[in-house]
């Protein structure tokens, strides 16, 4: 209901979720050898959060220029599971 009272609202924040993301990306990616000592657990979960979130922001984007909506819903939902699951499984 709030996306369609505010749909041009919506539609800005998600570029700019789209931009922030994938310059976050970049970062953690650069520095992902040396933050909290450059251990392989440490790197490993750098690259969890990278692929999950790449690949959910890119499913998200694609699914609502083909106008598939659900799909795009169920897409976001999923993209609040996916990182506490990253952080769950770099923890072991």
């Amino acid at each position: 209901m709030v996306r369609r009272k505010l749909l041009i609202f919506h539609r800005i924040n998600g570029y700019i979720i789209i931009i922030l993301v994938f310059t976050s990306n970049a970062g953690a990616l650069m520095i992902a050898r040396r933050a909290f000592g450059g251990s392989l657990e440490t790197q490993a979960g750098i690259g969890t959060l990278f692929i999950l979130t790449t690949v959910s922001i890119t499913m998200a984007y694609v699914n609502i220029k083909r106008l598939q909506i659900d799909q795009h819903r169920a897409v976001s939902n999923t993209q609040s599971l996916s990182y506490p699951l990253a952080i769950f499984i770099s923890s072991f």
